[in-house]
């Protein structure tokens, strides 16, 4: 990793072993985390899977008891 871009590098089998030059493969926001020994992983086929952060526009919110809560907010009585 480099900044957002994944970088990758061909192997020259063989003895003395050796690679080419790192470059770019794609970039992108991704979760890098030092929490993960590896934050990605290849499938046989080359393709990655990776994680993308939440967006919080997106975020789900739970209330419990929100009928109660309602009722406090908008009394239905006396009208």
């Amino acid at each position: 990793m480099r900044g957002k871009s994944m970088m990758g590098a061909r192997i020259v089998s063989g003895r003395p072993f050796r690679w080419n030059r790192p470059e770019a493969l794609f970039e992108g926001d991704y979760l890098w985390s030092s929490n993960f020994s590896r934050p990605y992983d290849v499938a046989p086929d080359g393709r990655f899977l990776m994680i993308k952060p939440i967006d919080p526009a997106n975020k789900i919110v739970v209330v419990e008891n929100w009928s109660e809560e309602l009722k406090t907010l908008v009394p239905t009585e006396g009208r």
